[in-house]
């Protein structure tokens, strides 16, 4: 970057006023005036410069963090491992394939109990509403409507 850009942000960075950004905003309908103020007065051109670097240097060091944390675990499953903590081997019969098949069979079985309660009170349901029309039919015979 050319010193004149640099220059360029410096100077935007310290004449920011974050009071008027939020008065201008969408902020000053959803904020009141006072924290508008107070937000304003609290965030200057310094803070928002140590805002920045803070963010820019969380970014820098997030591929750090994940290398660090995928080694980390790979580190403690060994060590779990070494401890017996971990089984070595799965147990037996514990392939994907058989746990798909004994998963698929489950819901299978509850969809099929979920069937069938749905057609009891649906079959229930359809009793009721035979039941009232013929005592409605009945009524109307004898003229109680």
């Amino acid at each position: 970057m050319s010193r004149e850009t640099i220059d360029s942000i410096n100077n935007k960075i310290n004449t920011f006023n974050l009071e008027k950004y939020l008065k201008e905003s969408f902020f000053r309908y959803i904020l009141p005036e006072q924290w508008i103020t107070s937000i304003g007065h609290s965030i200057t051109g310094q803070t928002l410069k140590f805002m920045i670097t803070a963010v820019v240097l969380y970014k820098i060091i997030t591929p750090l963090r994940y290398i660090f944390t995928v080694t980390m675990t790979n580190l403690m499953i060994k060590a779990f491992k070494k401890q017996g903590r971990i089984p070595l081997q799965p147990p037996p019969g514990s392939s994907i394939k058989e746990l798909y098949t004994e998963q698929k069979q489950v819901i299978r079985r509850r969809i099929k109990v979920h069937r069938e309660k749905y057609a009891k009170k649906n079959m229930f349901k359809s009793r009721i509403i035979k039941a009232s029309q013929s005592i409605l039919n009945r009524a109307k015979r004898r003229k109680f409507f």
